[in-house]
């Protein structure tokens, strides 16, 4: 007499000791979460294949690379003294980008003051706030604020210090730290300047399809 096969006799034995009911259960159970693990793994699969891109933002500055926080130092600060410096940002990603800045301190004659991400909510205020503290002027400009994949742009910072302000006493009193400063510190900078550059990925809201 042939002998029965082992998972014959197994399956047959479980048929004893299992109803039908309970059986068609189980099969259903299992088919049900396998294709829910089937949907689940491909929507996974397709989100990821769907949003990721090369994100490739570097800065440099007098040839060198950079972080996105930038020290600028002004040696000399003066009345009638100007001040220029460019940042170059590259892209080298396949995704455009935003660009802003925030201002994170300055530091004038040794003297600093630190800046909130609230008061660099609003650049223009910020600038006239600065301004109004100081006499020079502060201008932080974009060759573009929107960075393009494979390409660059440049950040610069101006500084404008007028030789007369129209208000004499004030021009005097920072004219005389200016000096002073200077005569005591001469291999110090007047000023040291801290800011972020912000570099975001840029959201395309897609244009709605007309109505027919």
């Amino acid at each position: 007499m042939e002998k029965e096969p082992l998972i014959k006799t197994i399956f047959r034995r479980l048929k004893k000791r299992i109803s039908g009911k309970t059986l068609l259960i189980l099969i259903v159970t299992l088919s049900a979460n396998t294709f829910a693990w089937f949907i689940y793994a491909n929507k996974v699969q397709s989100g990821i294949e769907a949003t990721v891109k090369a994100w490739n933002i570097t800065f440099e500055l007098d040839s060198g690379q950079i972080t996105e926080y930038i020290t600028i130092d002004v040696d000399e600060l003066y009345p009638g003294k100007s001040f220029s410096k460019d940042i170059t940002i590259y892209n080298r990603g396949d995704t455009d980008a935003d660009l802003s800045y925030q201002i994170s301190s300055i530091s004038l004659f040794g003297t600093t003051t630190t800046y909130t991400e609230a008061q660099n909510a609003n650049p223009t205020s910020l600038l006239a706030t600065i301004q109004a503290n100081y006499p020079f002027t502060i201008s932080p400009t974009f060759s573009s604020a929107i960075l393009a994949a494979n390409s660059d742009e440049t950040f610069t910072i101006s500084i404008v210090w007028p030789y007369e302000s129209g208000n004499d006493a004030r021009d005097t009193s920072w004219g005389g730290q200016a000096y002073t400063y200077h005569s005591t510190h001469p291999n110090v900078p007047s000023m040291v300047m801290q800011i972020k550059i912000i570099a975001t990925q840029r959201q395309i809201t897609p244009t709605p399809t007309p109505t027919p």
